[in-house]
């Protein structure tokens, strides 16, 4: 890969694997790894992200979730893969802060992500992640890992 810089977003339902593929990206490209849920951590204090969602309501979670990112991203590194939260995509004015910030406004497959990235291309987009693909994704490579660390004997 030539250009190793840029952010790239990961929205998706919650529990669908966004945090945990995000990491593994994050790593594999030598970016710094952010969740968004920290950073609104960060921003609401003492609370925790889901009792002020339960307190405030969605519409306060959803101010304090741009806030937050928006902030956050003023001083990001150049190198960033940012994991947002399961409604984000639902947030219209966080998705409208996020608009040219990001590598592309494309969404793609983790799938497709992983094919760009072992070509030595620069990933295309954001995406959605499916948890279903994601277990495939780590079974694929749990399995070319064993198969690698096979030949190397």
């Amino acid at each position: 890969m030539q250009d190793r810089r840029g952010i790239l977003f990961f929205t998706g339902i919650k529990h669908s694997g966004k945090t945990t593929f995000a990491k593994r990206i994050a790593s594999r490209l030598g970016f710094e790894f952010k969740d968004a849920d920290d950073l609104i951590s960060a921003h609401i204090g003492d609370m925790s992200v889901r009792e002020f969602y339960r307190q405030k309501g969605k519409e306060a979670f959803m101010e304090v979730e741009k806030e937050a990112v928006s902030s956050f991203l003023s001083s990001a590194p150049s190198s960033l893969v940012l994991s947002l939260g399961g409604g984000a995509s639902d947030n219209t004015p966080l998705m409208e802060e996020l608009k040219g910030k990001g590598i592309s406004d494309t969404q793609i497959t983790q799938t497709d992500f992983v094919k760009q990235m072992e070509a030595g291309k620069k990933p295309d987009g954001a995406f959605r992640c499916d948890y279903r693909e994601f277990k495939a994704l780590c079974l694929l490579q749990s399995r070319k890992d064993k198969r690698h660390k096979e030949s190397s004997y």
